[in-house]
């Protein structure tokens, strides 16, 4: 049999070697499904037993006082401390623990102290312009009304004194040219007849003549003067006084809507001020206030406990002097009383199990060999922000759990410890490992060997303490089930739940 050149070249034992190799290779395919038949037949196992199963959620914890006062940051302000009662101290009631630096507070103070007096001399001022715009107005207003009224008296003085007074004394003086005229005339004709008989002498009738012709002429004056003055005169006066009178009733309009609008002008510049003046007091009395808040007292007697000491959310640098503090930061924490509580965080996946009322175990860190009984007293609807902040996809809600009274209570705020919420003791059923467990379509299955194959059971799960889960149904005592079953066509859940 001829070779490749490339294995002729190789020394004897080489080619041997190379020639064997494919030979080996599929020996040992053969032995390996030979022997195997299935490499599943080697998964670990497990038998599904009968026993207690103590169903309970452990979780890590926090003492707190049942009731204390919690002193924060009140003020609207980001604040460095420059005063703080040391940790551990008792306070009495009253007594000053906590001081913020106020040196902005004070200087806006002034400077809000100063805007108030502002705005308190412009409001003056601007009552002294509405004032005196009021009163001259009614000056002006009064001074058009009386101008107009004395015109309109002026108007019907004329018309029911002057007018016809005038008229009656200019035919009065005709009448009376009239009865002059006659006697004249009537003196004349006498004198003419005596002068005609030599009774008179010419120059004596030469002067009744004139006396007549001066009669004659006074009666055509007095006539002329009457017509003259119907004619132009009274009508020109009449004219003037109607006129008077609507010049007047104008002006008086005028002076009224003039005067109404600067009242109302000034009117509304004191409004603005009161307004302006009004919200630079609220504010003075707002800062006023806020100021008071950068002196904390102590409500009530009590130890002094910091918050960054006691409380896990606690996210910065201890509480001491020169710490700056966001507006609503707890600081300082005083007990009321000797009741405590446990603040847990449980997730979400524990949640069905959990409800008020379930008895708790809790051991302190700082207390070895000593346990102490409470209950499971609330249970928070939200998840906690702080978890989620850290990460969102992990939903923790917080749990409270609250301790039994004890005669002799050494607890402190702010202890660590370990609690566990016994949600069912079960005496007996049959269970098997949580993780033998996993999901496939959404239904909880286990695998059992048959033969050299595995075959998935469907299973009916009761609770479980994220070891072991109870078995209502599907198997039985004894039987075999695959401890770490395949993932292959189960689900991505492989947990139970209830």
């Amino acid at each position: 049999m001829k070779h490749p050149s490339w294995i002729n070249d190789r020394p004897k034992p080489v080619r041997l070697a190379i020639l064997a190799a494919p030979v080996l290779l599929l020996g040992l395919l053969v032995l390996v499904f030979a022997a195997g038949g299935d490499e599943r037949e080697t998964l670990p196992v497990t038998t599904v037993a009968r026993g207690p199963l103590r169903v309970s959620i452990t979780e890590n914890g926090t003492i707190r006082p049942r009731q204390q006062i919690i002193l924060r940051n009140e003020t609207n302000r980001t604040v460095s401390i420059t005063k703080v009662a040391p940790e551990g101290s008792l306070v009495k009631k009253d007594e000053l623990i906590l001081q913020f630096d106020d040196t902005d507070m004070m200087n806006s103070l002034v400077e809000r102290r100063i805007r108030v007096q502002n705005s308190e001399s412009g409001l003056i001022a601007a009552e002294e312009e509405l004032n005196s715009t009021r009163l001259q107005a009614k000056s002006d207003i009064e001074s058009a009304r009386l101008a107009h009224e004395f015109a309109r008296q002026d108007l019907d003085k004329f018309l029911k004194g002057e007018d016809p007074q005038q008229i009656k004394a200019l035919q009065t003086k005709i009448t009376l040219a009239q009865e002059d005229h006659s006697l004249a005339k009537e003196k004349l004709r006498w004198s003419q007849i005596l002068h005609d008989e030599k009774y008179l002498s010419q120059s004596d009738l030469q002067r009744d003549e004139l006396a007549f012709k001066k009669a004659q002429l006074n009666l055509e004056l007095a006539q002329e003067d009457l017509r003259l003055y119907e004619s132009y005169s009274r009508k020109r006066q009449l004219a003037e006084l109607n006129a008077k009178v609507d010049r007047t009733r104008i002006e008086l309009e005028r002076t009224q809507s003039r005067n109404t609008g600067r009242i109302a002008q000034y009117e509304a510049r004191y409004r603005a001020s009161e307004a302006s003046h009004r919200e630079e007091l609220a504010r003075l009395k707002r800062e006023e206030i806020e100021a008071t808040k950068f002196a904390v007292r102590a409500p009530i007697a009590g130890m002094v406990l910091y918050a960054s000491s006691v409380d896990n959310r606690w996210r910065g640098d201890p509480v001491e002097v020169g710490l700056v503090v966001r507006p609503n930061t707890e600081i300082i924490y005083l007990p009321t009383a000797d009741d405590y509580d446990v603040d847990i965080l449980v997730s979400e996946v524990n949640l069905n199990k959990l409800v008020t009322g379930l008895p708790a175990t809790i051991k302190v860190d700082a207390l070895p060999g000593r346990a102490f009984s409470g209950t499971l007293s609330t249970i928070s609807a939200l998840p906690d922000s702080g978890s989620r902040w850290l990460n969102p996809n992990l939903k923790l809600y917080k749990t409270s759990i609250q301790l039994d009274a004890t005669e002799d209570t050494p607890l402190r705020n702010g202890m660590s410890c370990q609690v566990e919420i016994l949600v069912q003791d079960i005496p007996e059923t049959l269970q098997l490992p949580l993780q033998a467990v996993v999901r496939e379509s959404g239904k909880p299955v286990v695998y059992v060997q048959d033969g050299r194959r595995l075959r998935a059971v469907p299973v009916t799960l009761g609770m479980d303490n994220n070891r072991m889960v109870q078995i209502l149904g599907g198997l039985v005592e004894g039987q075999t089930v695959v401890l770490t079953p395949p993932l292959g066509n189960a689900g991505a859940d492989n947990r139970s739940a209830n």
